[in-house]
């Protein structure tokens, strides 16, 4: 049962693997401004694109919370630069937006909505992706990527393996060392079967393991 346990959590390693090779991540990180949303009739509409838009500098403008709605805020502009305001972001690296002192007889310009929750989900993703970028075994990765599976055939190859020889030896109550299928298992080596494929072959006996 270890043999199967820890064989099914190469399986779930694997399926990270394939998640981070089919969806790459760009080396340049997105800011906070690029998870700011206008509000705009029943929509929204992208901070940057809105700024666009109005030709307007996110240095200018000023922030002000709104009571009871989470990640709502009240946005004005200063076209004079006068006004003190701080802008939305301090930095490009801020990870919470400013906010500024707001004269009472300032006009309201738009509604502005932040959504902390997917930076905070992306800048995770971005954080995991390119320690796996630094850490990974470049001559390992090159081989994956050059059989197009978008996984690691040999790492997958010892998962089916250990798979198999766990349901032996319950079964049999024998370790058997040398493979019967040894051709198959380097079928699964050379990306011959789609991860999808395996990843049912590994599910399947697990299943049969857990019988026993």
């Amino acid at each position: 049962m270890t043999f199967a346990q820890y064989a099914m959590v190469q399986v779930r390693k694997a399926k990270g693997l394939n998640k981070k090779i089919n969806n790459p991540m760009d080396r340049e990180r997105k800011s906070l401004l690029d998870f700011c949303f206008i509000i705009a009739g029943s929509g929204s509409l992208s901070l940057r694109a809105w700024l666009s838009k109005q030709l307007w500098k996110q240095e200018n403008c000023g922030l002000a919370k709104i009571e009871h709605a989470k990640g709502m805020y009240a946005l004005y502009y200063d076209e004079t630069q006068t006004l003190g305001y701080k802008g939305i972001v301090a930095t490009p690296e801020s990870t919470e937006v400013s906010c500024s002192s707001i004269r009472k007889e300032e006009t309201l310009c738009a509604y502005l909505f932040v959504n902390h929750e997917a930076y905070s989900s992306y800048c995770k993703s971005y954080n995991e992706y390119f320690s796996w970028v630094s850490e990974r075994n470049e001559a390992r990765f090159r081989g994956t990527m050059n059989h197009g599976q978008g996984y690691d055939a040999k790492n997958m190859m010892h998962t089916i393996r250990l798979l198999q020889q766990a349901k032996e030896i319950l079964s049999k109550s024998e370790l058997q060392v040398q493979r019967f299928n040894r051709e198959e298992l380097l079928r699964i080596k050379n990306g011959a079967y789609s991860y999808d494929d395996l990843f049912v072959r590994s599910q399947t006996l697990f299943a049969k393991i857990l019988i026993n």
